[in-house]
């Protein structure tokens, strides 16, 4: 190497350097194929899950409509055509929540998956616990005329002429 012009030196220094960042270059695009592969197949599997969670939600809130049609009827035919829709989405209903099940049933995850799924149970029943403690001890102090002091709030309750409670400050 003693004997190379600098020249000469300048030019393998650069060639290591580019066959580097092609080196580099090329492991990150295989990568970036083999995250754009998971990534399809992750989203292929939840999409699914996803698109039928809601095409249950939708068929609860078709019930609930045809619920209101069977009460709202005005003649036995109105009330029977009802009846049926209400019946015909109930078996939607039954044979799509089995299907989202078997699914969740089927799914063969990683423990890290479910521990984290168990994290988020035990995490929501403690905040539904504190949730219900907060509206029961709003409901009793409403009840008795008190202060209610949640979220920030210990203004007198009182009722204003729209039928609000409070006075409006420390409105956000």
């Amino acid at each position: 190497m003693r004997n190379t012009t600098i020249k000469a030196r300048l030019a393998i220094g650069y060639a290591v350097l580019l066959l580097l960042i092609v080196i580099v270059g090329v492991v990150g695009i295989t990568e970036l194929g083999t995250i754009n592969d998971k990534l399809n197949e992750i989203t292929s599997i939840n999409d699914v899950e996803k698109d039928m969670a809601l095409r249950l939600r939708i068929n609860v809130d078709l019930q609930a409509i045809a619920i209101r049609d069977v009460v709202l009827a005005i003649n036995d035919e109105g009330r029977h055509k009802a009846s049926d829709r209400l019946n015909q989405l109930r078996s939607q209903f039954t044979e799509r929540h089995e299907k989202l099940l078997k699914m969740f049933q089927d799914y063969e995850g990683q423990p890290q998956e479910f521990e984290q799924m168990t994290k988020m149970r035990t995490e929501k029943r403690g905040s539904q616990a504190v949730l219900r403690q907060h509206s029961r001890t709003r409901a009793g102090r409403q009840s008795r005329g008190g202060h209610y002091q949640g979220l920030g709030n210990s203004e007198p309750l009182e009722r204003t002429a729209g039928g609000d409670r409070g006075s409006g400050k420390n409105r956000g």
